[in-house]
């Protein structure tokens, strides 16, 4: 039986290469390439007013899009920064290091937390960063990938220890193989409803009724 294919080759300019992807509105995908500028893959035209390169892009619910990346064909410290785009405006939103955004997330007060390399995650309270010590001892390790869920908690991974963290409202509770998170170090989060899923080097594991399961 033949079935009609869902996935669509999609060619891209010549060079290019270190696509990061991000879901747009009204159907529209964005790519940013190590080359700038970056293109809507649904009528193949530039992206105008937008950083020239994204090394990190995530979308909220809002329609919010998050982009870390910067200005110009060379990527110099002052030109890097993260973005934040919305109804068509982009405003610049300054951060304590220049250094690369790893994750980014939107808890229940719709404040924003960042993963920042080398310098650990950061929480921002009336247009102040706060450094979180979200591992006792080891606030400035970075957290791979983060998520906020339906219930607006922050969920983190820490794929060198091969640990997750939940923060709730200021109580952590963290995830490993100690406690049923058997599928490795994980990096990508994803949710469907009110279940949360992680992905890890072993497999998948889904968060309900307080603990993973595989």
């Amino acid at each position: 039986r033949f079935r009609n294919r869902n996935l669509y080759w999609t060619e891209l300019q010549s060079g290019g290469y270190g696509a990061t992807l991000v879901e747009a509105n009204h159907g529209d995908v964005w790519a940013f390439l190590e080359h700038p500028p970056g293109i809507n893959l649904r009528d193949r035209q530039p992206l105008a007013g937008l950083p020239d390169w994204v090394l990190l892009s995530k979308r909220e619910p809002d329609g919010t899009i998050w982009m870390w990346g910067g200005m110009g064909r060379l990527r110099i410290a002052e030109r890097e920064s993260l973005w934040r785009w919305k109804a068509g405006q982009i405003v610049k939103v300054p951060l304590p290091y220049p250094t690369p955004v790893q994750a980014i997330a939107t808890d229940s007060t719709g404040s924003l937390w960042v993963s920042i390399r080398g310098h650990g995650v950061f929480h921002q309270e009336h247009g102040e960063w706060k450094l979180m010590e979200i591992l006792k001892g080891r606030s400035n390790l970075t957290a791979y990938s983060a998520i906020a869920d339906e219930k607006g908690r922050v969920w983190l991974a820490y794929p060198e220890l091969k640990t997750v963290v939940l923060w709730d409202n200021g109580r952590v509770q963290s995830f490993s193989a100690a406690n049923g998170l058997t599928i490795g170090a994980v990096t990508p989060f994803a949710e469907d409803g009110s279940i949360l899923w992680a992905g890890g080097e072993l497999g998948l594991a889904y968060f309900r009724d307080g603990r993973f399961q595989t």
